[in-house]
């Protein structure tokens, strides 16, 4: 059977066979009001999430629980950054977030992919590859790597969204906020919950 959709952002019509249209594609296929849409791939808003502070609990392995600010931090007498680059294999054993459970048992039930875009030097690369592995087994993901955190931004197009804890960003208009002691004092849309978040974005009771 074949199915006609036209892209509601771009206008452009696009044929496909009923069975080779991608669980990919129907991500999109609803907008925020419950009514159904299509956006083609070049169109299609992906949903990034960060990885540490959203997926992986990096502060409890460097501090045994949530650090109450950003700023200002240190392990063994230096910081964060230094740290990780003498000890890259705290990458690795850091415990998952409250958040990945659900995260990834909503992405395992629809087959979806789930995007990911973090901040990782190099060094510390091959050990996130290991945690991924490890702790997404059985999802499909794809992982894009900044060098600078403001880059995220830059890679965000018009209808992207990024799940994020970071806070000093430039401007959070695509940012949801996953809510920590050190980033209260940004403004912009905040879940508390793996429950809120997966409500928020794909409307699951």
């Amino acid at each position: 059977m074949i199915i006609s959709k036209t892209c509601s952002d771009c206008g452009n019509s696009f044929n496909f066979k009923e069975s080779s249209m991608s669980n990919d594609y129907r991500e999109g296929l609803y907008d925020r009001n419950g009514y159904e849409i299509f956006l083609c791939k070049k169109c299609r808003p992906i949903i990034y999430f960060d990885i540490d502070g959203v997926l992986r609990a990096l502060d409890k392995e460097l501090w045994g629980s949530e650090r109450k600010s950003w700023d200002g931090n240190f392990v063994g007498g230096v910081d964060v950054c230094t740290f990780l680059d003498a000890h890259p294999e705290v990458l690795f054993s850091a415990p998952p977030t409250e958040y990945l459970k659900s995260v990834k048992n909503f992405y395992t039930f629809y087959g979806f992919t789930l995007y990911l875009m973090s901040y990782q030097t190099e060094n510390w690369r091959s050990n996130t590859e290991k945690w991924l592995k490890k702790h997404l087994n059985g999802i499909k993901y794809k992982v894009t790597y900044v060098t600078n955190l403001e880059d995220k931004l830059k890679l965000l197009r018009n209808n992207d969204l990024l799940i994020e804890d970071y806070p000093n960003f430039s401007d959070y208009s695509k940012i949801i906020i996953v809510d920590r002691k050190y980033n209260r004092h940004v403004k912009g849309v905040r879940v508390k919950t793996a429950k809120q978040l997966l409500n928020l974005l794909f409307k699951e009771e």
